[in-house]
């Protein structure tokens, strides 16, 4: 049986009703189709520690497939599980920022001819709004962290796996700090364009279809 575990960080301890929808449907899907289904919580002031908390918790499980889904997505069930079905350890869905100009989150270097297989696009690195990750993708990262990225948290250890850092004056987010991390490990991150997920604000951001696009 398969056993997918989908891992929410929350910052405010606030679940709106879009995402608590797309959970419930999610959930009921995967166990209609044979999955075993598992949902981990967790509510931290920091996101880092909250991504650090899943991020053990995944690693002392038994299970395979894992998807990293923020508290405030919105998305269609059925696109799930052709995320969970590619054969890349690394896919996220296309998610956009919370601004009414279109921006979606992730970044290609311009200067390089894009990378492409079917729907899926290779990129530099992808917020972690919604990702699918395999346990050899999880494994490659958890097994790089040098012993001093170890801490305690209420009297547990943990592997500091997501941190914030400065690069050439510019603030980088724990998300992209995590793809640049696995790709210097030799990982690919890759977005299915096929696969949008929408952003809960004062409203759902979504992205437009691709005919609007053009």
């Amino acid at each position: 049986m398969r056993k997918v575990m989908i891992l929410t960080p929350c910052y405010s301890g606030m679940f709106p009703v879009w995402y608590q929808e797309s959970l419930f449907n999610t959930w009921g899907y995967l166990n209609l189709h044979g999955a075993q289904c598992s949902i981990k919580h967790t509510c931290f002031d920091s996101t880092n520690k909250a991504r650090d908390t899943l991020y053990n918790f995944a690693m002392e499980s038994d299970f395979e497939d894992f998807i990293w889904v923020d508290a405030d997505q919105a998305w269609n069930h059925h696109d799930i599980m052709r995320l969970l079905d590619r054969k890349q350890d690394f896919v996220a869905a296309m998610v956009p920022a919370k601004k009414d100009e279109l921006q979606i989150m992730f970044s290609c270097d311009p200067k390089k001819e894009p990378v492409t297989e079917g729907d899926l696009l290779e990129v530099d690195w992808v917020g972690f709004g919604l990702v699918r990750m395999t346990r050899a993708a999880m494994q490659l990262v958890w097994d790089a962290a040098k012993p001093e990225d170890t801490y305690l948290e209420k009297g547990e250890e943990r592997r500091s796996i997501f941190k914030n850092t400065i690069e050439n004056g510019l603030f980088v987010g724990e998300d992209v700090y995590f793809c640049r991390q696995y790709k210097a490990l030799g990982g690919r991150v890759w977005v299915d364009t096929s696969f949008r997920a929408g952003h809960v604000g004062f409203k759902t951001y979504t992205i437009p279809p691709v005919e609007e696009l053009q």
